[in-house]
């Protein structure tokens, strides 16, 4: 099978479900993000043909097949989902970046969310 048609079907099915949903996944701790990575390492041998006594890093596979790594693209991805919020649905955001004084427990997961994409792009990962 060609790279490009590997790449494709990696693309589709297993890395559409491998970061979704991309605001709670990118607040995820650092070894659960690499157990994420470490399939995508998997897909871009597999999509390279690369055997691991090719020593090629993860970063050069990573550039080959044109694949940012999970980390920097949950990041991205999150960013991009709270910008959305916040224009085309004020309302919401402002509920879910300010709890109500009602609400006893606040969001796990929407308001670190929320914090950590303000901070700098995370360095990228590849293990």
């Amino acid at each position: 099978m060609h790279p490009d048609t590997k790449r494709k079907l990696y693309l589709a099915y297993v890395r559409s479900a491998l970061i979704y949903p991309a605001i709670s996944l990118h607040t995820l701790s650092p070894s659960s993000i690499s157990k994420l990575q470490s399939i995508q390492n998997k897909a871009t041998r597999f999509i390279t043909n690369t055997e691991w006594h090719d020593f090629n890093t993860s970063a050069q596979l990573h550039r080959q097949t044109k694949l940012a790594p999970i980390n920097t693209l949950l990041h991205e991805h999150a960013k991009r989902m709270w910008t959305n919020i916040e224009h085309m649905h004020p309302q919401l955001y402002l509920h879910l970046t300010f709890p109500q004084e009602t609400r006893q427990i606040p969001h796990r997961a929407f308001p670190s969310s929320k914090t950590k994409i303000l901070g700098p792009s995370p360095t990228p990962k590849y293990t």
